[in-house]
């Protein structure tokens, strides 16, 4: 008896025969691997980026951490019981020193035990002093805002021409003329430099008159000696064209030019002296500084007493100016910053506030936030709000806590929807409706929550943070 298999049971078979179902759960796995991969690599992207973000600010970063304003000897005026206190701002190198010199150095490719040194000082001589790699010093210098070319170090030579003091440096001399000079200095003994004409032949420098000749009416003819700019002109004329200068044990030669002084100084000191000859001239090294402002954070002045008592503040918007150079010795590299003339004024307050007041305080309004909270708690250990004294202080110091796990968690709820959005959507179900506002108001409240709250932080992975996050969002009071 003959069996009968239908037709689309048999095309399955054949299919089977010929290719092989795809391993779904193998594709799958690859796929959340290399997802994951390029997520990291986006972090590692982003986090480099971070690193070096604080050259495109560099001066200015500097600067709020070597140029901290403080309060310095002042006067009082007012009348009445009223007084104001003003005083004259100075600067101290108090900031967080080693850590923006460590972040300038990561951003530079790392602290070295031994490479090239950078000084950074506050203008009251205070510096601290970190080793970046030599490769490393041009990408500095841009970030400070100038070039290893604008702060190069210049070499200039002072010599004795008879009783004539020359100054033999590029600029006065032209490049050329220098370069030969300098070689000759090198070389030790004499140097000995003269002008030699085309045909190779010694010319000497004078200062003839110039005659000038004149016809008068009755046709006499008179001639008279005169000085056409002698020192310029006459000098420079006594020059014959195509001349060059030399100097002793070498034959190459340079182009003279009466539009350089130095040169036409050198021709003054051969007409004196008959000829130009020096011995060991004395070298000096210049090394040239980059200016450039710099701008302060805001900072605030608060005027204390004792248990942290607040009575006043006010503003200190500041400047300054920073210096860069090179230099021989333990610092290569060096930064000056030096900060404005400032005042800052308190006041008018009570003289029995000014009694009791004892010091100030800088603040960056940036980094830290002035909260106003009782001296003393109250006396009773269990006042009528139902609230304990510690519990009190625990609940005035949770804000800035709470704002920061909440903004953490916010940021990275954002980044873990969006990486499984595709591969696991199921994960962000719990988080759909978290907000920054109503966590930071869960967490002043709730002690279980911001303990969830932080496990959830720690968590790996975006998935079991998204599961994590999303059941303290589910327990949230």
């Amino acid at each position: 008896m003959k069996r009968w298999v239908p037709i689309a049971l048999l095309s399955s078979l054949f299919a089977l025969e010929l290719q092989a179902a795809p391993n779904l759960r193998s594709e799958i796995s690859n796929h959340k691997v290399a997802s994951e991969l390029d997520a990291m690599m986006k972090e590692a992207r982003e986090s480099e980026l971070g690193k070096r973000q604080i050259l495109n600010d560099l001066p200015n970063r500097l600067a709020g951490e070597f140029l901290v304003p403080e309060v310095a000897e002042g006067e009082f005026s007012g009348s009445n019981g009223d007084y104001t206190y003003t005083a004259p701002v100075e600067y101290t190198a108090s900031g967080n020193l080693t850590g923006v010199l460590n972040e300038m150095a990561t951003a530079l490719g790392g602290v070295r035990a031994a490479g090239s040194s950078v000084c950074v000082f506050n203008v009251d001589g205070t510096y601290r002093k970190t080793n970046i790699r030599p490769q490393a010093v041009e990408s500095l210098l841009k970030a400070l805002g100038t070039s290893a070319k604008a702060i190069a170090p210049t070499t200039h030579y002072r010599a004795e021409v008879g009783d004539t003091t020359v100054i033999l440096s590029e600029s006065t001399l032209g490049a050329e003329l220098f370069q030969l000079v300098e070689t000759a200095i090198t070389r030790g003994g004499t140097t000995r430099l003269r002008l030699v004409s085309t045909d190779g032949s010694r010319v000497s420098p004078s200062e003839k008159a110039a005659k000038l000749v004149l016809e008068t009416a009755e046709g006499q003819r008179l001639k008279l000696e005169v000085e056409l700019d002698g020192a310029k002109d006459g000098l420079a004329n006594s020059v014959p064209d195509g001349s060059e200068w030399r100097v002793n044990g070498s034959a190459v030669r340079v182009p003279f030019s009466s539009r350089i002084g130095g040169q036409m100084v050198l021709l003054q000191a051969m007409l004196k002296n008959g000829g130009i000859a020096f011995r060991n001239p004395e070298k000096v090294i210049n090394f040239p500084s980059f200016f450039g402002s710099v701008k302060m954070p805001t900072q605030e002045i608060h005027l204390l007493g004792s248990d942290n008592a607040w009575f006043a503040r006010s503003s200190v918007d500041t400047g300054g100016v920073m210096e860069v150079f090179h230099a021989t010795g333990e610092c290569k590299t060096n930064v000056v910053l030096s900060g404005k003339k400032a005042k800052v004024s308190i006041g008018p307050l009570k003289d029995t506030i000014w009694s009791i007041a004892n010091r100030f305080q800088t603040v960056r309004p940036d980094r830290v936030e002035a909260r106003l909270s009782y001296l003393r708690g109250p006396h009773n250990a269990t006042p009528p709000s139902g609230i304990t004294n510690r519990e009190f202080d625990s609940f005035m110091g949770r804000g800035a806590a709470c704002d920061q796990a909440c903004g953490m968690t916010s940021t990275r709820t954002r980044k873990a929807m969006t990486m499984t959005a595709v591969l696991d959507p199921e994960a962000g179900q719990g988080m759909r409706s978290f907000s920054k506002e109503r966590c930071i108001e869960a967490c002043m409240i709730s002690a279980g929550y911001r303990r969830c709250l932080a496990r959830s932080i720690d968590v790996e992975g975006a998935s079991d943070f998204l599961y994590e996050a999303g059941i303290c969002e589910q327990r949230r009071p």
